[in-house]
């Protein structure tokens, strides 16, 4: 079975950097991750 994991391990262990795409269709997944790269504070957020 393919292992995203296996490769991304093997590119860092290398010295080098990956992207992976999350799409909409995994749960919360997508929603968790924006989350980390918002600002502290965001106009588009209401209070």
């Amino acid at each position: 079975m393919f292992a995203q994991t296996e490769i991304c391990r093997t590119i860092t262990d290398s010295g080098g950097d990956f992207l992976i795409v999350v799409k909409g269709n995994q749960g919360n997944l997508e929603e968790d991750i924006a989350g980390d790269f918002l600002p502290a504070f965001s106009p588009r957020q209401s209070a």
